[in-house]
């Protein structure tokens, strides 16, 4: 091409006209190529995958430096009975409005809400322990 030469918008048209039955058939084989692919993954139930997840954590009643609320740096009878009794609180807060906002904020997720995740959670307090599953 030499530095003068333009192209015109017709001349862009006239080859998108002379190949119009190409662009045609790539963009029909495209789509369906898309929805056989989207077909397969449905019936091998990629689509519909559920996951379980478990986990289990311990409550502990310490303070910023670490010791725990009776003083020491083992907890005593009054520190487990306290993080017993925190295990309800602890769970009623991870399933609230504001904790699963700010994790689907962080986790950037989208087209989830916060019933969602609070119906697909469960949380119990480990036979009466401080322990959460």
């Amino acid at each position: 091409m030499k530095k003068n030469d333009e192209i015109r918008f017709s001349d862009i048209l006239y080859g998108i006209i002379k190949h119009r039955v190409l662009i045609i058939a790539l963009t029909i084989a495209g789509l369906l190529v898309g929805v056989v692919l989207s077909g397969i993954s449905f019936l091998r139930g990629e689509m519909n995958r559920q996951y379980i997840i478990t986990s289990s954590f311990s409550i502990n009643a310490q303070n910023e430096s670490g010791l725990f609320t009776s003083g020491y740096d083992f907890p005593s009878h009054t520190d487990i009975t306290m993080s017993e009794d925190l295990a309800e609180t602890v769970s009623y807060v991870l399933k609230s409005d504001t904790m699963l906002e700010d994790i689907i904020n962080s986790l950037g997720l989208l087209g989830i809400t916060t019933r969602d995740i609070y119906n697909n959670l469960t949380l119990q307090q480990y036979e009466e322990t401080q322990i959460i599953e």
